[in-house]
């Protein structure tokens, strides 16, 4: 339906009965422009994008980070796992996820030494949830 035909319509039946009032746009209309919307092409793609950036980022934090590098020194954290003794960071899988430690050995002089063996693999979160380090191994030396 055409407004402008309506309009003029209502103010020429107006008019004869006397009311020269016009009205500039029809009465009751619920948007003043028809062609202009919040949702234009470029806002929708602009939300898409953020929401994407959003998720992006959201993986990215969520992804595991290892707080050990190979060759750290770990003493437990608390005195109730002391009797777990020293370890070392051998390698880190994140495939699985996981740590690989070998047993250390503190000499009477007061250095290290790893044994070589079949170690351990324990979960990330419990070694990071467990273990401080408390110094590196030289990868070319069996102590510090």
């Amino acid at each position: 339906m055409n407004w402008q035909y309506v309009v003029s319509r209502s103010q020429t039946s107006l008019a004869s009965r006397g009311n020269s009032y016009k009205y500039p746009a029809p009465p009751f209309s619920l948007m003043a422009y028809s062609q202009t919307s919040f949702w234009t092409p470029a806002r929708i793609g602009a939300v898409i994008g953020v929401v994407l950036l959003v998720v992006a980022l959201a993986y990215l934090v969520s992804l595991p980070q290892n707080q050990f590098q190979p060759a750290d020194l770990l003493q437990p954290r608390y005195a109730a796992d002391a009797d777990l003794g020293f370890w070392m960071v051998d390698e880190y899988d994140p495939e699985v996820d996981v740590y690989h430690l070998l047993v250390v050995m503190q000499h009477d002089n007061g250095t290290f030494e790893w044994l070589d063996g079949d170690g351990i693999w324990l979960p990330r979160r419990a070694v990071e949830g467990t273990f401080d380090v408390i110094g590196s191994f030289d990868a070319r030396k069996a102590h510090l």
